[in-house]
């Protein structure tokens, strides 16, 4: 959520800054947003790991591993959407 908050926040700063800058990118004070994707690239890879375990063990009921790997599935699609549109 921080990293959508703060890239809401920068677009609409850089809109008001100028409209036009938009089609060039954001305000170099917003250098922050974009390398937020970093650590959480990380922690996705972390989470899958987490998942390969949780499954192969079986931790959890089944209900909990399948809204486990539903979350996982989010992240990884979250990375894969910031990874097509180049935002880190």
């Amino acid at each position: 959520m921080l990293f959508w908050g703060g890239l809401f926040v920068a677009t609409q700063t850089t809109a008001r800054v100028n409209r036009h800058a938009l089609a060039v990118g954001v305000l170099g004070d917003f250098g922050w947003v974009f390398a937020l994707p970093w650590p959480l690239m990380g922690l996705t890879a972390l989470l899958v790991i987490a998942l390969v375990a949780a499954c192969r063990h079986r931790y959890w009921s089944v209900p909990l591993r399948v809204h486990f790997s539903m979350v996982a599935f989010a992240a990884v699609a979250f990375m894969a959407f910031v990874a097509y549109w180049p935002l880190f």
